[in-house]
């Protein structure tokens, strides 16, 4: 994101305000392509390896790598506007500027501090030095870049708009349009604990739903300009022509959305993401075809936006249609759940940390073997647990360790509880109703001392109800749990997760003994995994290889065409 800021800088000091364009696009559509790969290598990282469950969670950390993509994707389309009409000089001078600063800003919103309360992603408070650090650098680079295009905003040519509304530039313009505005929703939503913050006095989050409530419709008009303006021409098209164009793949399009409906698609807003995905797939493939029969390079554009449309349908596959179930699998006794069999064969150390534990899944009469690994970290001083994945061509089956509970834990149970539900423990029913943690323990936190966070659980056992609260104490020489006891019930906590953005999300999980002597038969081993079904998500890693590709062969072509020009002397 630097060099298209260097490159607008140094247009504004010599007053060059077209030509830099040519140098500056193969740059972005770079930048584009380097922050995109790293957003979706982040979200393979958490779904193939931390078991998570999931590649995108709406975190106000991964947000601010998502802002700038945005802005520089809407600069991508208006510089290429530019490129052939001459128009949208300050737009491009704006974007350009503004995709490196919202970089500044994530590092400030990430490094700084201010998402301590709000995001499971942030890091140590780094102190106050470090705070005006990362403010001075914003101020510098924001004064440099817009400073100078205030000075020279009156200079700038304003060039009158020659093309129609039934033009690729027009397109360009609405599509860039729409970006920036769903750039402004998640960056609104991401910052609002630092808004918050300051207002309120207290650091706050925005419900995971706003970001889905917001994304569904602008992702609907950016999928449909995505394909409607590959069928344009630049300045003008003919309606004819036009309609022509657009009648094969809308149609088809209608075809499949109406199956999809029959199969069992109720949602109307899914509805609408999964035609305007599909139109935009038939439009850009219909495209890109014709172009590789001619200059296979030239269709880097059309190979972008069929990836988009892959990605988009991934992603409503996986978020809206898998499946999940918590299991206590017993060492060698089936267990059935999501139309599989279950079979527990026991673990073997991989090294002198970690342990394998081996699950056999049988479905439709066909076996294999899932190996998810869990061990503890002395760098962490937790559970440290990693998936294992069977990918079955159209879907990914899922097996995420949770817990191991061995027949030396004869009267020890491990259970995770969602906030404000009761789950059932032999006789017992507990509900974990909410983390406690004091502004005194806030203070010490962010003072660097010892500070403990408890966890406010209701035990009921028949008429009896009792609160009880284990803590989690952080201190110099790491982290240690106190548990609560209550008569013979020991209650100690094994992790903490919490979501302010969706509170009914947050989750402790604890482990229960009774010290009474064990009465009855001793229970076999027992793997408690978290299992489930992720429909389409290769679509989703295909989609993202594929925007890459087309990122590529743009990048080669545009560099090409500057160098051409001799416009890098």
């Amino acid at each position: 994101m630097s060099v298209p800021f260097v490159h607008a800088v140094a247009a504004l000091l010599k007053r060059d305000y077209h030509n830099w364009i040519y140098v500056a696009t193969p740059w972005t559509i770079f930048g584009a392509a380097v922050l995109g790969t790293g957003i979706i290598l982040g979200g393979f990282w958490a779904y193939e390896t931390l078991g998570w469950g999931g590649y995108w969670g709406w975190d106000p950390v991964e947000n601010s790598s998502l802002i700038p993509w945005l802005v520089c994707l809407a600069s991508v389309h208006t510089m290429l506007s530019q490129r052939k009409s001459g128009s949208h000089v300050r737009t491009n001078f704006i974007l350009g500027l503004l995709a490196f600063m919202l970089v500044l800003y994530s590092t400030f919103h990430t490094r700084s501090g201010v998402l301590a309360d709000t995001s499971v992603h942030s890091f140590v408070e780094p102190g106050m030095w470090a705070y005006i650090v990362l403010l001075a650098v914003i101020f510098v680079f924001t004064f440099i870049g817009f400073g100078l295009f205030f000075s020279r905003i009156k200079e700038m040519p304003r060039v009158k708009v020659d093309h129609s509304v039934y033009s690729r530039e027009f397109a360009l313009f609405l599509g860039a349009s729409a970006l920036i505005v769903f750039s402004i929703f998640v960056l609104a939503g991401t910052s609002s604990p630092l808004i918050t913050g300051i207002v309120q006095k207290k650091a706050s989050a925005v419900d995971v739903s706003y970001y889905e409530k917001t994304s569904l419709p602008i992702g609907i008009v950016i999928a449909v300009l995505s394909g409607v303006g590959q069928l344009l021409w630049w300045k003008q098209s003919r309606k004819n022509s036009l309609q022509r164009n657009l009648l094969s793949p809308f149609v088809a399009s209608v075809i499949v959305t109406l199956l999809l409906i029959l199969l069992g698609v109720r949602q109307i807003p899914i509805i609408f993401v999964m035609f305007s995905a599909l139109f935009t797939l038939l439009a850009n493939l219909t495209v890109a075809y014709q172009i590789f029969r001619g200059n296979p390079l030239v269709a880097g554009g059309s190979l972008a936006h069929v990836g988009m449309a892959f990605l988009l349908l991934g992603v409503i596959g996986t978020s809206y249609y898998s499946e999940k179930e918590t299991l206590s699998l017993e060492r060698d006794r089936p267990v059935h759940s999501l139309g599989c069999t279950f079979k527990y064969r026991g673990n073997h150390p991989i090294d002198n940390e970690r342990y394998a534990f081996h699950v056999e899944v049988e479905k439709g009469g066909k076996k294999f073997l899932l190996s998810p690994i869990m061990y503890y970290s002395d760098y962490t001083k937790g559970i440290m647990r990693n998936p294992d994945i069977a990918n079955l061509q159209t879907r990914d089956f899922y097996l995420s360790p949770v817990s191991l509970e061995t027949p030396e834990q004869k009267n020890q149970k491990t259970v995770t509880l969602f906030k404000g539900k009761a789950e059932r423990v032999g006789e017992l029913r507990i509900t974990f109703d909410d983390f406690d943690f004091a502004d005194s323990e806030r203070a010490k936190m962010m003072e660097g001392g010892q500070f403990s966070i408890g966890v406010k659980l209701t035990v009921e056992n028949g008429k009896d109800k009792r609160t009880v609260m284990p803590k989690m104490v952080n201190s110099s020489s790491g982290v240690s749990y106190e548990p609560a006891v209550l008569g013979d019930l020991r209650i100690n906590l094994v992790r903490m997760q919490p979501s302010n953005e969706d509170p009914s999300k947050s989750l402790v999980e604890v482990t229960i003994e009774n010290g009474q002597e064990e009465s009855q038969q001793e229970r076999p081993e027992t793997l408690v995994v978290e299992a489930s079904i992720k429909p389409y998500i290769n679509v989703v890693w295909m989609g993202a290889f594929t925007i890459l590709v087309g990122f590529v062969m743009t990048v080669v072509r545009r560099a090409r065409e500057a160098r051409t020009r001799n416009y890098y002397k």
